[in-house]
């Protein structure tokens, strides 16, 4: 986490203060993608695989999310006015968080998962040490931020989301009952969301995130 939070810090320093741009630049969709073809994705994919087939914890932490228990929360969220707001906002700078959410679930439904006994534990912390092992984090940064720092939609970007309007929707999507309780399921599998969401507030200017309990 100190390594995302460094990283972070020195992205957000490369936005505000990289000097005026002149031309032509292409979107922040095709930018992204062309950051993200840095992913090895045939070793991302063998880390899954290996764990399908070897990690209990993995196992089962996949099985839940395949669960109609799971999928329920995820309906209940995106019925949610507040939700809805929230994507409708992100998405007027080129962030579609249903496209997104789309393709989670599309490799959910074909992962193929081994029987896993009731009382094994969901735990994702093995998979994501093996993951992060498998991704050349400073270098996808390191191009990011070159090209943060050469086109100013991504300026753009951050000036909207870090907006007092953005952050009212963000603090009320996160107050959604059913978005709290799948955080705490994902904390206690060994996803750090909250300190990713401290970082977040960090990057974005805000102050501390402050949601009832």
């Amino acid at each position: 986490m100190n390594k995302l939070i460094y990283i972070s810090f020195f992205l957000l320093f490369g936005i505000v203060f990289s000097g005026p741009t002149t031309g032509k630049y292409a979107s922040l969709e095709d930018e992204i993608k062309e950051v993200m073809e840095l992913l090895p994705k045939e070793n991302i994919s063998e880390v899954v695989v290996s764990h399908l087939k070897t990690d209990p914890g993995f196992q089962a932490a996949i099985k839940y999310f395949k669960s109609d228990e799971w999928k329920k929360m995820e309906d209940a969220v995106k019925d949610n006015a507040d939700w809805v707001k929230l994507k409708a906002f992100i998405k007027t700078i080129g962030i579609d968080i249903d496209d997104i959410l789309k393709c989670i679930n599309k490799n959910l439904d074909k992962a193929e998962v081994p029987n896993v006994a009731k009382d094994v534990k969901k735990d994702l912390r093995s998979f994501l040490i093996d993951l992060e092992k498998n991704v050349p984090t400073l270098k996808i940064f390191g191009a990011l931020n070159q090209k943060m720092i050469g086109n100013p939609k991504f300026r753009e970007a951050l000036e909207k989301l870090s907006s007092p309007e953005i952050k009212t929707l963000f603090d009320k999507a996160r107050d959604i009952k059913e978005v709290k309780e799948m955080v705490k399921i994902l904390e206690e599998m060994g996803v750090k969301i909250n300190s990713v969401i401290d970082v977040l507030y960090s990057l974005l200017g805000w102050n501390a995130p402050q949601v009832a309990n």
